[in-house]
Order: structure tokens, then sequence, then C-alpha cells
């Protein structure tokens, strides 16, 4: 009989940006001879959760890595759209999502989210980064969906006012520094000198641990 996971959490991979600016499909990306998606799913298979998804927007993605894929509900609805159908077809009540593009979540960073997400309360835990939350490297209950259906249907698609709606925790600015202080877990690729940079910092030993 196969092992369950101890992890009470799924992962969620948002796939449905088009990469207009980088002129070519993010989840494509391949980053010092690896792919985009495995640098992240190998990240997550460390912190072994329940299951991992990747939702996508209008085409299926050709997925270098075995996780379980899944159309978005709401095509057109950005980025809380593809939150909503993430914990909609989870089958968790605790989900980390994370962007295709950021191929370096740091780990400890991700469990300490994790940890205070499955100890308390919260609806969710987003981090605050130089002043900014950052919605796509955060955990988020099945609570959530109400809300941001309730938002949804108002075609409002602005992500910010959701969490003055929900039990929030955020993540400030003195805890990312005991976790990740190089901030390489927010770091995404929208332009060819993103990539360029990514690949510096994928050579770097410390950073692609």
């Amino acid at each position: 009989m196969e092992a369950q996971s101890q992890n009470p959490a799924s992962a969620i991979i948002l796939a449905g940006g088009k990469g207009t600016r980088l002129k070519r499909d993010k989840t494509t990306l391949i980053i010092h001879g690896k792919p985009i998606l495995n640098l992240i799913v190998s990240r997550f298979n460390r912190l072994d959760f329940r299951e991992i998804i990747l939702v996508y927007g209008t085409d299926p993605r050709l997925s270098p890595v075995p996780v379980r894929q899944v159309g978005d509900l709401l095509p057109g609805y950005g980025v809380l759209g593809g939150i909503f159908t993430g914990l909609s077809l989870s089958g968790t009540d605790l989900n980390f999502f994370i962007a295709c593009d950021m191929p370096f979540p740091q780990v400890n960073l991700m469990e300490y989210i994790l940890q205070l997400a499955a100890s308390q309360d919260y609806d969710c835990v987003v981090p605050v980064n130089r002043g900014y939350r950052e919605p796509l490297f955060a955990v988020y209950r099945k609570t959530c969906l109400p809300v941001i259906k309730k938002q949804l249907e108002a075609k409002d698609l602005h992500i910010a006012p959701i969490f003055s709606r929900l039990k929030t925790r955020e993540i400030s600015e003195t805890e990312l520094d005991r976790f990740d202080p190089r901030r390489l877990s927010f770091f995404n690729i929208n332009t060819p000198d993103d990539l360029r940079a990514a690949e510096e910092i994928s050579r770097d030993p410390e950073a692609a641990s």
C-alpha cells in the first residue's frame, strides 16, 4: 500500500499567462539546462505535497514532470480566476500557490508558510515583500472560495481586496529575512533580461539548492 503524504496541502502552479513580453510560453523555459517546471516541482517534492496541480489557461501544457493538469475554469479572469480554479479542484483544504515563472522557491520559506497555515485558522498566509503582498507565493484555504467567487461575479479581478475580507496572516519583511534574505522566492521571469538573470542565479549553489 502506498504511503500517504504527511503534508496536508496541495501545491498549485498557475500557468495561464501568455508571456507576451517574453514572446514564448513560460512553461517551456529552460534554465541552466533544466525546464522551469522541473525546478519548481523538485522543490515541491522536498515538502511531500499531497498533490501537485498545474492550472493552464486554454491549451494543455506538455509538462516535463508528472503533475495533475487542469484547465482554468474561468479563462480570462486572470490570477484570481486561476486561484479560484485551483481551490475548486484540489483535494485538500490547504493549497500553496506559485506562478510558473518563479523558478527559485526557497524550501524553508515554503515550509514556514505552510506550518503557519496548518497550525492556525487563517484563510490565507501571504508574504509582504518590499511593501507589496506576494499573492502567488502564498497559502489559501478553501474557505477563501466564497469571497473570491463573489468578487469574480462582480467582475472585479483585482486580488488585493480579498485579503481584507479574509482572515489573513501576512509574513513580514523581518520573517522573510530569516528564511529568504535575497528574496529569491519571488524572482519571476517576464523579459529576456530576467531569463538571463535566472541563468546566473541558477549557477549559484546556494540559490539552486
